[in-house]
């Protein structure tokens, strides 16, 4: 926290805040919400997301909230 306001630094840290502010399932909502926006950002040449300076921060984002995904997706059908 920076002067009580809480700084999150990475996409994983969204995700946790998420899952424990609104539970797992809107945190899974969200994220499959927000990757397909991104994914969309990221094809679209009108999108700051899709030039150079902006394009590896999306993609990073797209690649962490797929591993999450995927990580998660794999536990509950495990449990």
């Amino acid at each position: 926290m920076v002067g009580g306001v809480l700084v999150i630094t990475s996409e994983g840290q969204r995700i946790r805040f998420l899952t424990e502010r609104d539970g797992p399932e809107a945190a899974m909502a969200w994220v499959e919400r927000t990757l397909a926006i991104y994914r969309s950002a990221l094809k679209s040449p009108a999108s700051h997301a899709s030039k150079e300076h902006y394009r590896p921060q999306f993609e990073e984002s797209v690649s962490a909230f797929e591993e999450w995904l995927t990580e998660t997706k794999g536990s509950m059908k495990r449990s």
